[in-house]
């Protein structure tokens, strides 16, 4: 009988061990787990930052449009009578053309660029650098 017991409880131990050994396995599956959420957490984490970072950009980008709009009739007609009537002129006389363009384009209550360089909206800045690489004035 005392046998049966010991042999009872030896089967029990080894039941335990394997009981025991799956809870450890499971420890291990679910540490895992969760080592992947957290990595999975933080990239999450990154990538609103940077699409927070990127929502500010846009909303930047958008009210220069906003602005560029604003500005775009005036700023093309200038550019377009410039492109037109002005390369005949010295500059003298192509300064004043300007001048008197914007005083009409106000009197029109057309908006337009303060700061409009002609050459800057009508040509790239690689035709630029290739201006200056032929010892051209830009």
């Amino acid at each position: 009988a005392e046998q049966e017991q010991i042999k009872a409880m030896e089967q029990k131990i080894v039941g335990y061990k394997q009981e025991y050994a799956q809870l450890i396995s499971a420890v291990q599956q679910i540490k895992m787990e969760m080592d992947q959420v957290n990595a999975k957490c933080g990239r999450a984490t990154k990538l609103v930052d940077d699409l927070s970072s990127e929502k500010t950009r846009w909303e930047m980008s958008s009210r220069g449009f906003q602005e560029q709009t604003a500005t775009l009739i005036g700023d093309c007609l200038i550019c377009g009578a410039f492109c037109t009537f002005i390369g005949f002129f010295d500059l003298f006389m192509r300064q004043q053309l300007m001048h008197s363009w914007r005083d009409q384009l106000e009197e029109a209550s057309i908006k337009q660029k303060e700061d409009l360089s002609v050459i800057d909206y009508l040509c790239k800045p690689s035709e630029r650098f290739q201006w200056k690489e032929n010892a051209l004035p830009d």
